[in-house]
């Protein structure tokens, strides 16, 4: 063969494949990799675990842990009022087991496996933990989304993506986790969370004045936790300084804000429709009526947070009416100036039905504003419109950004 033939040859496989004689022509990078392949059933195991000694084990390991196996943080839940039977909306408070609680118990279970690889789907991550007793053959796969913007993170935005990333892979193994072991991860943080108590009851000065010196770190005032917990630091009990501790392993954990868990004392909630009330919506509406009460109310959008996979509800806890939820929705608790009528929902268009269709009614709106007093009122007046297109927390605290900036923008002009 010939040079001339050799050329030809090449340029043919070439075009058969598909390809291109390019100086390094590297393989597309893939955006993540799915978990690879694994050998299923039991395998013959040289020790066989004990579930007795198991529990041994956890319980030792949790006395030892106390909060670093037990976390509580509250959520926004409709509470029914035991004497008039009316549910209104108020904090309830959701308690489980930690990533440190699901390792430990994974590890003293011992003879499994667990693994947990991520797919980048652009605005979240998407989580696929898995779990694999190797010893009975049982294998379970949970999946996990995880925000990039985690609200809960602070710092620039390049470390507030790398700590929402570690966020996410801990959700994500916790949950695959207390699923598959569940009987073992609940008595584990149960028992951590009696140990707390009975090692706070003994020493209770000594942990009151470590939880307030930890509240003075984060810049908490103390009030807003004792509003909270229903009486004054020097009145609790070893039960309200146990959920004290276990509401900041929460926070340092990132799975809630301080704001979240001690609302500042200015915070007040509709009970309604569960919204929580700032002051950029309230004063648009001061000295207004209110709205009629024949007017047809809605359900608030689900909680901002999902119950964490292991977690249960807590049996007891103060039902706060200012519950606060991560990117709640700011709203005035439905007052309409008296200069200014509702949105009609009988005449004129359609009121918008969904996220998409609200997202872009208000960018319009919001461009174009002339008065800098009104983009504040109708926001306020809009809030029932929002709760009925179920808006998402994003696109509210984005819409409600934009109106701060349009208010501003046109108080400069004038």
């Amino acid at each position: 063969m010939n040079f001339v033939d050799q050329r030809s040859r090449v340029a043919d496989l070439e075009a058969f494949a598909g390809t291109s004689p390019v100086a390094n022509n590297l393989p597309v990078a893939a955006a993540s990799t799915m978990p690879a392949d694994r050998v299923f059933g039991a395998q013959p195991m040289k020790i066989k675990r004990d579930p007795e000694n198991i529990f041994k084990q956890i319980r030792i390991e949790a006395a030892a842990a106390g909060e670093n196996f037990y976390y509580r943080f509250p959520v926004r839940a409709k509470i029914k009022d035991p004497e008039t039977g009316k549910e209104t909306w108020g904090t309830d408070y959701i308690e489980g087991p930690t990533i440190k609680c699901a390792n430990s118990v994974s590890r003293l279970f011992g003879n499994c496996d667990v693994d947990c690889r991520v797919l980048d789907v652009g605005s979240h991550w998407v989580f696929h933990a898995r779990f694999m007793d190797l010893e009975t053959g049982y294998s379970l796969t949970r999946p996990f989304q995880q925000r990039k913007n985690q609200g809960s993170v602070r710092g620039d935005s390049g470390r507030q993506e790398d700590i929402a990333f570690q966020i996410g892979t801990s959700k994500a193994i916790r949950n695959v986790i207390t699923n598959a072991l569940e009987l073992y991860t609940t008595f584990a943080w149960q028992e951590a969370k009696d140990a707390i108590i009975e090692k706070v009851g003994k020493k209770l000065p000594f942990y009151k004045e470590k939880v307030a010196e930890r509240l003075k770190e984060l810049n908490i005032d103390i009030s807003r936790v004792e509003a909270v917990r229903g009486r004054p630091l020097a009145s609790w009990l070893a039960t309200d300084v146990a959920k004290t501790i276990a509401e900041l392993q929460a926070i340092n954990d990132g799975m809630a804000t301080a704001d979240e868990t001690f609302p500042p004392k200015e915070t007040k909630t509709d009970s309604e429709t569960g919204e929580v009330l700032n002051n950029f919506a309230s004063t648009t509406t001061e000295g207004a009526a209110a709205t009629d009460d024949a007017e047809t109310k809605t359900n608030a959008p689900a909680a901002d947070k999902q119950q964490a996979q292991g977690s249960q509800p807590a049996e007891t806890g103060p039902h706060a009416t200012a519950g606060a939820t991560e990117g709640a929705e700011k709203g005035d608790g439905g007052n309409v100036p008296s200069n200014a009528s509702a949105p009609s929902t009988t005449n004129g268009p359609k009121d918008p039905a969904n996220d998409a269709e609200y997202d872009a009614y208000a960018t319009k709106w919001i461009a174009e504003q002339i008065d800098p007093e009104e983009p504040r009122a109708r926001w306020a007046r809009e809030k029932n419109m929002r709760n009925k297109a179920n808006v998402s927390p994003e696109t509210r605290d984005r819409l409600e950004t934009a109106v701060k900036a349009k208010v501003a923008e046109l108080k400069k002009k004038s």
